[in-house]
């Protein structure tokens, strides 16, 4: 079989022999026909042949028969296995091609999805760096409104300071002209006195005309000098017979403070318990609150309490529209607070100042209470309290804003429990640093840090609970009768019981406040500023003194207190 890549047409054309086929051949074209010409030549001689003769050429005919035939054979047999091969070769080729289009097609496939990938992994990277772009953005932008937030901070905290510095030099200028003015007076006082008392030796020794002047002075007294009157509950009052109706009348807000000022002292330490045990359980609410949120998956209450934390930071005394500003941004994280879905608490837990009828005639479910609020508002106390001691203690006049901002968020209806304020959150640190606002005796402290933390409390006191609501609708969480009873039952100490503290505290409650007490109090108010700057000091003298060879008059805090009548004199033309 002869393979039809390799075969020509000629070679396929052509049949092919075997060597005894070709020696046949040959025998039958040469020999044969060599001894046809000799036979021709002889036939003339020996007309008949042989029979062996005849017998081979009657074989050669048959074997060139059988040739003929199978080449004809052989010839068909491999036409058809061209035509087989052709058909295989076709089929082949077919398949072939139909294998590499499908590998195309496959390819194509593969090359389009790659193309999907990358052009979707571009979009995620592009995605992605204009996230980050956007968030880088928002970063820069954040950090720039902190910056410019903190340069406003500083500006005006330098300004404070400044404006403190200056108010702090005309004051000591002030007190030091009135302190040379007042030994001016001293002196002519004395001159005055010993030229009063020669008159009075040369007139004794005129007997006829002293008797005389004495009789007439006796049938014509002048009239009685003005005098303070203890009353029975520490309250001072001013009694002159020319004084006008107004300073005569004793204000009824006296009156309502009878059983605070002769409580005694146990009850008042009870009292005191009772807030200190408050400030504990306050500790450990805030804990668990911050753990309950945490569990619960909300992240947002540390964010809230620095937003507090700040908007109190910025309170000052200059600004009114400002602190507007910031006490509606603390509501508005307070009335956020309400809308939170979060823990309660039992709130009768947390009110010593109620009524125990009312706690008592409470259910446990009346008596829930936001636990998230409850939160927010003592850390706002909290915040507030540590703005008196750093702000206020070196000038009390920022007290004043922050008081007004105290009361009007413990005022508010909407974080009340039964018309009930929250204010004892605040009452109940007031009562872990400074107890002597409530007839408590403790150890007191040492050193100028702990008496500028008094004048920032003490100053805070007056503030908050100086504040008229004759005009608000709502109700005072700070009653004036507080300040009353803190500051009679000061006044009303003895000498053995007094400290460098009260000492503190009764100039510091009293200095930026006397319109408001004379407003608030009337004639009553007068006569208790009166006592505490020019008759309190003389209690002085049995304090010990804190200053090794220090005297206890002389004690700076006694010396300020002593001195306040000059300032109030200046300040506001009060004249004690």
């Amino acid at each position: 079989m002869s393979s039809p890549f390799g075969a020509s047409e000629h070679s396929r054309s052509t049949p092919r022999s075997s060597p005894s086929r070709q020696r046949l051949s040959d025998s039958r074209n040469g020999r044969v026909n060599r001894h046809r010409r000799v036979s021709r030549r002889d036939s003339s001689t020996n007309s008949n042949d042989s029979p062996s003769r005849q017998l081979w050429e009657e074989f050669g005919r048959v074997v060139l028969d059988d040739d003929r035939s199978f080449k004809r054979s052989l010839d068909v047999q491999t036409a058809e296995q061209e035509r087989l091969h052709r058909i295989a070769l076709d089929e082949a080729l077919a398949h072939h091609e139909a294998v590499r289009q499908s590998a195309e097609r496959a390819r194509e496939r593969v090359d389009l999805e790659i193309w999907r990938q990358q052009r979707r992994r571009e979009e995620v990277e592009r995605k992605t760096f204009e996230e980050q772009k956007r968030r880088l953005a928002a970063e820069e932008a954040e950090r720039e409104e902190e910056r410019l937030a903190d340069a406003r901070r500083t500006q005006e905290q330098r300004k404070q300071q400044e404006a403190r510095k200056r108010e702090k030099e005309d004051s000591e200028r002030q007190a030091e002209e009135e302190r040379q003015r007042l030994e001016r007076d001293k002196a002519e006082r004395s001159r005055k006195t010993a030229q009063e008392k020669e008159d009075a030796d040369r007139k004794t020794r005129e007997e006829a005309a002293s008797r005389e002047r004495e009789l007439t002075k006796a049938q014509n007294p002048d009239p009685p000098p003005i005098q303070l009157q203890p009353k029975s509950n520490g309250v001072t009052s001013v009694t002159n017979s020319k004084a006008p109706a107004k300073e005569q009348q004793q204000p009824a807000l006296a009156s309502a403070v009878t059983s605070g000022l002769v409580s005694s002292a146990e009850q008042r330490k009870a009292v005191h318990q009772r807030y200190l045990t408050l400030w504990r359980r306050l500790k450990n609410f805030r804990t668990e609150t911050e753990k309950q949120c945490k569990d619960a998956g909300f992240k947002n209450l540390g964010e809230l309490k620095r937003s507090i934390n700040t908007q109190v930071g910025m309170i000052n005394k200059t600004d009114k529209v400002a602190n507007k500003t910031y006490l509606t941004k603390i509501e508005a994280i307070f009335k956020q607070a309400l809308t939170i879905p979060g823990p309660t608490v039992d709130i009768r837990e947390y009110l010593p100042s109620a009524d125990p009828a009312t706690l008592a005639q409470a259910t446990p479910a009346d008596a829930q209470y936001p636990a998230i609020l409850l939160y927010l508002l003592h850390q706002f106390a909290k915040r507030t309290i540590r703005q008196l001691i750093a702000e206020g203690g070196a000038d009390t006049e920022v007290c004043d804003p922050i008081g007004i901002i105290l009361v009007q968020v413990f005022a508010r209806p909407d974080y009340q429990w039964r018309e009930h304020s929250l204010i004892d959150l605040l009452w109940a640190k007031y009562h872990f640093l400074c107890p002597q606002l409530f007839g408590i005796r403790v150890q007191e402290g040492e050193g100028e840090e702990y008496f500028r933390r008094v004048t920032g409390l003490a100053a805070g006191f007056s503030a908050v609970t100086l504040r008229d609501f004759s005009k608000s609708r709502n109700r005072n969480p700070a009653p004036n009768t507080l300040w009353w009873e803190s500051t009679a039952r000061i006044l009303n100490l003895s000498a053995a019981q007094t400290q460098m503290t009260h000492f503190v505290i009764l100039k510091a409650s009293i200095t930026d406040f006397v319109p408001r007490i004379l407003q608030l109090f009337g004639g009553a108010g007068k006569a208790v500023i009166k006592n505490a700057v020019t008759v309190f000091p003389g209690k002085a003298a049995k304090v010990v003194p804190k200053t090794p060879g220090e005297k206890a008059g002389m004690a700076p805090a006694v010396m300020a207190l002593d001195s306040l009548s000059s300032t109030l004199l200046l300040k506001y033309g009060l004249s004690l």
